[in-house]
């Protein structure tokens, strides 16, 4: 199996993927790539069985029929701001999250900047579609939605501060854990290692194809049957189990 991870950025400069080949109870890093076109992220995805982007895949339903409604005239809902900023899966992965200890929320795709890159992947995936590779939003096809820090969280490992430049000692701490949690069948070589410890783009990219072996092989959660349809529409975050770092090469 080969996985692609990509960290989805609203410019190439900053958008990274990174692909694991897992075969004989070992799993192999390629070198992450950064910055990464349209054109060159397509290729990747099509060459790969399953991919994890991080980023939302859709919109909250609330905010889609505020904004179509207002659009046309008529006036905008009563409704309460949280349920216009966060989508099903968003809710349902912060009260999981806070079952286990964890308090975080993701970012509001509706209210957040992180909304300029999901229209980079709303137009990624459209081109994937007319490319003949199937696109499901709630991850029945062979994309999944990720979100490594959530991961990062579950797995007891470094989840906050390792971004930009000033997260530079935090990320080499998350890669030495890393390295020391999947001694024996994840192969790190010093330039992957390097990469991860340099930009938090590369390093996302790597959890990211780690979140997507675990989806593909039933480590995460996915939608249940009440949110499926909603999930359809929005997508849905593919939270690992917490145990799943330790038994990826096995599944």
């Amino acid at each position: 199996m080969i996985t692609l991870g990509i960290d989805l950025a609203s410019q190439d400069a900053n958008t990274a993927s990174c692909l694991v080949e897992w075969a004989d109870g070992h799993a192999s890093v390629r070198l992450p790539c950064c910055p990464q076109t349209d054109e060159e992220l397509v290729a990747a995805i099509l060459g790969a069985d399953v991919t994890g982007i991080d980023i939302p895949f859709g919109w909250p339903d609330a905010f889609v029929r505020a904004v179509t409604r207002y659009r046309a005239g008529e006036g905008w809902p009563d409704v309460a701001p949280a349920e216009l900023c966060y989508r099903g899966t968003d809710r349902h992965l912060e009260a999981a999250l806070r079952a286990q200890g964890i308090k975080r929320r993701p970012l509001s795709v509706a209210s957040d900047r992180i909304a300029i890159p999901a229209m980079r992947a709303a137009r990624l995936l459209t081109r994937l579609a007319d490319r003949g590779v199937p696109v499901d939003r709630a991850g029945g096809g062979r994309l999944y939605e990720a979100y490594p820090a959530a991961a990062l969280a579950v797995w007891g490992l470094p989840s906050r501060g390792y971004k930009d430049v000033k997260g530079a000692e935090v990320r080499a701490g998350i890669v030495a854990l890393l390295r020391q949690r999947t001694e024996g069948w994840l192969r790190l070589d010093p330039l992957v290692e390097k990469a991860c410890c340099v930009s938090d783009h590369e390093l996302d990219a790597l959890i990211a194809a780690l979140i997507a072996r675990a989806a593909a092989v039933g480590l995460c959660t996915p939608p249940p049957p009440a949110l499926a349809e909603v999930a359809a529409r929005e997508g849905w975050i593919y939270l690992p189990a917490a145990d799943a770092l330790d038994r990826l090469a096995r599944g």
